[in-house]
């Protein structure tokens, strides 16, 4: 689903699992760059990860934020000024971080860019037999536990 989108900025769709678990934590996000197939795209993954924010940062942005922000400064409601800048700077880090990957991803030229090739299972459909015995065992167990 997000191939085309991270082909634009260079890296490879399969990428977005890395990225996304590198909000959580860098370390096991880079550990997962593992499954990416071409050195290249696992390289330019590795480089960007650290500049996503993690979990890890969080009370120190809250540190800052709270000592630079008055706590009773709203902005839109019930929004405060610094819920505002702890998004902004979540926002500014995922900017920052897909801008470095397209700097990145237009230096490191070296390696040919794997093409995002997904196996997925034969699907059938099911047999009439089969959905309808599925049908009679879910509502069997429904009207047991709804008598109960």
């Amino acid at each position: 689903m997000m191939d085309r989108l991270m082909r634009a900025i260079g890296l490879q769709g399969k990428a977005v699992v890395p990225l996304v678990s590198g909000f959580a934590c860098a370390i096991p996000a880079v550990m997962a760059t593992r499954t990416l197939e071409s050195p290249r795209d696992r390289l330019l993954t590795m480089m960007v990860i650290p500049l996503i924010s993690c979990s890890a940062r969080l009370p120190v942005y809250t540190l800052l934020i709270g000592t630079l922000f008055p706590a009773e400064q709203r902005v839109l409601g019930p929004i405060g000024l610094g819920m505002l800048m702890m998004l902004a700077i979540y926002l500014l880090s995922l900017v920052l971080a897909m801008g470095a990957a397209a700097v990145f991803g237009r230096v490191l030229r070296k390696g040919a860019r794997a093409p995002l090739l997904i196996e997925l299972p034969p699907y059938r459909w099911p047999s009439a037999r089969t959905v309808a015995l599925v049908l009679l065992h879910k509502s069997r167990i429904f009207l047991r536990t709804a008598v109960q």
